[in-house]
Parts: structure tokens; C-alpha cells; sequence
């Protein structure tokens, strides 16, 4: 159930990027990470991720895409993921790297993601290692999706409400790798520095021979391709990007994703109805329209998936159950937490607070507002006329 909702919103979450990458037909780099814990996970991740290439196919025609898979122990990846790979375009190459999150500073690296348009996804032990989410943060531009536990320094899960009281709508809601392993039936790999870690670091068994290009001489390495061009990522708007996390988000994955160099962040906890334990999702990202489409991807998931959404940083961690129009109530009251904190906020400020700062979508933000206006929680300056973005929010003073 919880693997099925990750696996959908990575696909998506991909389908999005590609949207604003292939238009500008610049060499790409796809890296997907697995830690322990999530190896169970791993092929069938990996295979939605080539999945979803193979259904973009005509659209990646000509270009360059370099898929990494960073993972241990799975027999299953070669092949299952070989088979996925013959029906994709001759310019899209799959990587096998063995090892975890870990290893993605130097796979990225090696595969020359510096400084490329790189969509990163980690999924267990070691995905919030700071070089781990740095490396991510390395692409020109970067995207980094990530899930792991909820457990985390900083913000505690401990004293929950039972999904029983809260799921219903209108309730209390609220190493450098070795060419050799990095095998791919078409397109150089780039070749590592020879004195980072030996090649004897990763065993030979670890990749079937046959992943290995025929024309591979023994010990030799892939010719090293030019440095990319420069193009920096899209710009967001004027004080659209997140300066830092605010202080109740200081132990957050978020506050993580924003130290590595990640403009704008957000996080969610995906909490099964079940009972079975809740996973944290997180997206850095340094462009708006990617954060917008990730929420967007957030609340048209199934509703009957099974899952809730909690704020990390709600101090009752009320549930929040999936709909398209989401119960407003637990919005309403960290909109007037976030007015208490901070003084008087535009309307355009309370969006982009709320598009980072919880699990809510930005255009959620106006029936919010309009609900605190009409019964008196909070004023407006001006008081008529449209509920623009320059319209400035205060809580309203009480007797």
C-alpha cells in the first residue's frame, strides 16, 4: 500500500521533469538510491521509473538520459530492468551501481551529473546524509524526491491521535564507482578519477558480465565526455525562495534539503490507515512550478489508497484525509500561527508559506483566508475588493 503511493508520486513526480528537461535537450541524469530497508522496493521502483520512460519514448528520441540504479543485494534488478531497458531509445542508458545512497555523491560524479539537469531519488538508510543530499543539489538544475522514516532528530511522532479519530473530512484534520559497474547496453560512461577508490572496492560479481558493453577492453574506461554547458537553473520569482526553514522545522528533513542548497522545500508524512508505520516524503527543488506540480501530485493521489497526510511540524499532528478539496480548518489555524509569529503577511507570502511550510497547495490558501476573514480570525488591508496577492492578512485583535 505505502510502497504502491511512493511509487505513483515518483512517477509523476518524473513525468513532471521531464516536461521542463527534454524541451531543452541537454544531456540528463536520473539517479535512484536504495538503502537498507528499502531494497524490497527497489526493483519495483526502478522499474515504474523506466516504465515511464519507456511511455515517453517519442519525446526522448535524440536526446541523452543516463538512468543510475544505486542498490545491494537485489538479483533481480539485472534482469528485469534489462528487459525494460530494450524497448527504450537508443539515447537512454541504465546504470547498475552497486551500494546505496551512500555512493551517490561519486556515481553522480562519474556519470558527469554536475552541473546537468539531475533528478535524484532516495529511499532508505542514508538518504538525509548532508553529501548524500548535497550531491543531489549538485545538478544544473537539481530535484531531489526522498522518503524515510519518521523518526528523525527534531521532530518526534510520539502521543499521535488514532487514524480512527482523525480520517474523516471535517474532523480535528489537520566511493567512486568503477566504470565496470556501471554497465549500460548503449552510451559511454564517464570515468571516474583512478585514485578516489580502488577497483577492487566493488566486487566483480557484483554486475553479470553480460551487463558489460562487448567492446570494453578489460580494466579500460569509458572515454570522458566534455564538461557540460552551463544553464542555470530557471528563476523563481522575486522572494519566492525559501531563505531557510523556519525555526520549528530546524531538525527537519526539510531544514536538511535547505542546508544542502535546495531553494524551495517541503515534507509530508504519509500515514497508513493500517497502522503500520508512517514514511516522511520530501522535495528540494529550486523551481516553483516543480513544487506546485509535487503538491498538485499530493492530493489527486487515491483517496481510498489508504493513506493520510500529517504535518511534521504540527504540534497535534492531526491527520489529513486525501480529497481535492481539502479540509481547510488545519490550514486555517497555521496560517494564524504563522500570522502570530511573523506580524501582518501578503496574500502571495501565506501562499508560498503554505506551499512549504505544510502540506497544502498554494491555491488552497484563498478558501483558507476567505474562511479566517468571514469569521473574524483575521482582517484585510484593503478591506474590499479582490484577494490579491498584495492584499495584507493581520490576526484580528481580540477583547
Amino acid at each position: 500500500m505505502m510502497d504502491g503511493v511512493v511509487r505513483d508520486i515518483l512517477g509523476r513526480q518524473l513525468e513532471a521533469w521531464l516536461t521542463r528537461v527534454v524541451v531543452r535537450g541537454r544531456p540528463s541524469v536520473v539517479a535512484l538510491a536504495f538503502g537498507q530497508g528499502a531494497l524490497l522496493a527497489a526493483v519495483d521502483s526502478a522499474e515504474a521509473v523506466l516504465g515511464v520512460l519507456a511511455q515517453h519514448a517519442d519525446r526522448l528520441r535524440g536526446r541523452q538520459l543516463t538512468v543510475l540504479v544505486l542498490a545491494d543485494g537485489n538479483e533481480e534488478l539485472p534482469a528485469r530492468l534489462g528487459a525494460l531497458e530494450a524497448t527504450l531509445p537508443a539515447g537512454v542508458a541504465v546504470h547498475l551501481v552497486p551500494g546505496g545512497p551512500a555512493r551517490l555523491p561519486v556515481a553522480v560524479k562519474a556519470a558527469g551529473a554536475a552541473g546537468t539537469p539531475l533528478l535524484s531519488y532516495l529511499d532508505g538508510t542514508g538518504a538525509t546524509d548532508p553529501a548524500v543530499l548535497a550531491a543531489g543539489a549538485a545538478g544544473r538544475p537539481g530535484e531531489l524526491l526522498l522518503v524515510t522514516d519518521t523518526n528523525l532528530p527534531g521532530v518526534t511522532d510520539t502521543d499521535l491521535p488514532s487514524v480512527a479519530d482523525t480520517d474523516r473530512p471535517g474532523a480535528a484534520s489537520a566511493p567512486v564507482v568503477p566504470a565496470s559497474a556501471m554497465p549500460a547496453s548503449t552510451g559511454p560512461v564517464p570515468a571516474p578519477p583512478a585514485s578516489a577508490v580502488p577497483a577492487s572496492a566493488v566486487p566483480a560479481s557484483a554486475v553479470p558480465a553480460s551487463a558489460v558493453p562487448a567492446s570494453a577492453a578489460p580494466g579500460s574506461a569509458p572515454p570522458v565526455p566534455g564538461p557540460p554547458t552551463s544553464d542555470a537553473p530557471a528563476s523563481t520569482a522575486p522572494g519566492s525562495v525559501l531563505p531557510g526553514p523556519p525555526a520549528r522545522v530546524s531538525g527537519s528533513v526539510q531544514a536538511s534539503l535547505v542546508r544542502a542548497g535546495f531553494p524551495l522545500a517541503t515534507q509530508v508524512d504519509l500515514v497508513p490507515i493500517d497502522g503500520s508505520s508512517a514514511r516522511r516524503l520530501a522535495l528540494g527543488t529550486g523551481h516553483d512550478r516543480s513544487l506546485e506540480a509535487f503538491k498538485d501530485i499530493l492530493w489527486t493521489v487515491d483517496e481510498d489508497a489508504g493513506i493520510r497526510y500529517r504535518d511534521p511540524t504540527d504540534p497535534a499532528q492531526h491527520l489529513l484525509h486525501i480529497a481535492a478539496d481539502p479540509e481547510p480548518g488545519p490550514l486555517c489555524r497555521e496560517l494564524l500561527a504563522e500570522l502570530a509569529r511573523t506580524g501582518p503577511r501578503t496574500v502571495t507570502e501565506l501562499r508560498r508559506h503554505a506551499l512549504t511550510a505544510t502540506p497544502y497547495r498554494s491555491i488552497d490558501v484563498r478558501r483558507a483566508l476567505t474562511e479566517m476573514l468571514t469569521s473574524g480570525a483575521a482582517t484585510r488591508d484593503p478591506e474590499h475588493g479582490r484577494l490579491g496577492g498584495d492584499v495584507v492578512i493581520t490576526v484580528a485583535r481580540r477583547p
